[in-house]
């Protein structure tokens, strides 16, 4: 008989006492949200909004293999649970926590040894990525991608915890977005990753802003810290950014706007070290017809050639 392996990671208190918090209460919502939304809503009241859905998500993958093995096709299922509590404590404060909860089945699971271990992992400041049940064809993981508490007023607005911070302008490809990295093939994730961090945004005018944000890595050395200036000049929104990224200098901006009735933005970062530089920009044109058909085209340049680095 298989053994249920729970909580199969051990670290350190502060980090588990977090993880199980976070975890008790989104059960809590999960279980009012699918038994009686109705009452959830009731129970939420105003200074309270909770949220979420589930999904469920067959996905094929394929690839090519050398002789014997040739064609390969997995079948991989998920269903995703995710749930959004919104606490306004007053006019200024509020508290956020958003998860997603995974349950992975199907030939990735049982065919492809540490499968789990990648999607058990957290990139972030805290780790609080959970495996909650892991079986030899099944598995559930747990993860906060929102976690912070925020204060706002009209000119201010201040985030603490995990966050997403989105300085990206293009549909696609963002080499504005510092802090939150994330993957075209992640198509079922359209919330994207959130980054442990404080942002500091002061509102300048109706189209002005100042941001000034820091990720801390756990090697210090590779921590995230920028400031960004937008500003709306001639109808385009322009941003103008610089920081350091991962030990590197880094400095760039981009710009939305439209030429004629055609959507036009773009964005360009360069990177500098003692050792090397490195130039990465996106330009992308968008256009809707007559028909609501949406068009995109986006063009991207590294002058590492796509290396990763």
């Amino acid at each position: 008989m298989n053994d249920i392996k729970l909580f199969t990671n051990t670290y350190k208190f502060s980090r588990r006492g977090i993880r199980c918090i976070s975890l008790s209460i989104c059960v809590l919502l999960g279980l009012l949200l699918v038994y009686n939304p109705l009452h959830a809503r009731q129970f939420a009241g105003e200074a309270v909004d909770i949220s979420g859905y589930v999904q469920f998500t067959p996905v094929r993958i394929s690839a090519v293999f050398p002789e014997p093995l040739g064609d390969q096709v997995w079948w991989d299922y998920r269903v995703q649970n995710r749930i959004n509590l919104r606490w306004f404590v007053n006019d200024a404060f509020s508290f956020t926590a958003e998860t997603r909860t995974r349950v992975f089945a199907g030939d990735l699971v049982r065919d492809v040894p540490g499968y789990s271990g990648v999607i058990d992992t957290d990139s972030g400041y805290m780790n609080l990525s959970v495996l909650l049940v892991e079986r030899s064809d099944w598995f559930a993981h747990f993860i906060p991608d929102r976690l912070f508490a925020e204060y706002s007023t009209s000119s201010w607005n201040i985030r603490a915890g995990r966050q997403r911070i989105n300085w990206g302008i293009n549909t696609l490809t963002n080499p504005n977005d510092l802090f939150n990295i994330y993957s075209l093939y992640d198509f079922d994730y359209p919330e994207r990753p959130g980054a442990d961090a404080i942002r500091i945004q002061h509102y300048l005018d109706w189209a002005s802003r100042l941001e000034l944000a820091w990720s801390p890595n756990r090697d210090w050395r590779r921590s995230t810290l920028a400031m960004m200036y937008a500003f709306n000049r001639n109808t385009y929104d322009i941003q103008l950014i610089a920081g350091f990224y991962d030990t590197r200098l880094a400095v760039g901006g981009g710009w939305a706007g439209n030429i004629d009735q055609t959507g036009f933005k773009g964005e360009i970062m360069a990177y500098y070290d003692k050792n090397a530089s490195n130039l990465v920009a996106a330009v992308s044109v968008d256009h809707i017809f007559s028909n609501s058909l949406f068009g995109i085209a986006e063009f991207v340049y590294n002058s590492d050639g796509g290396m990763d680095n």
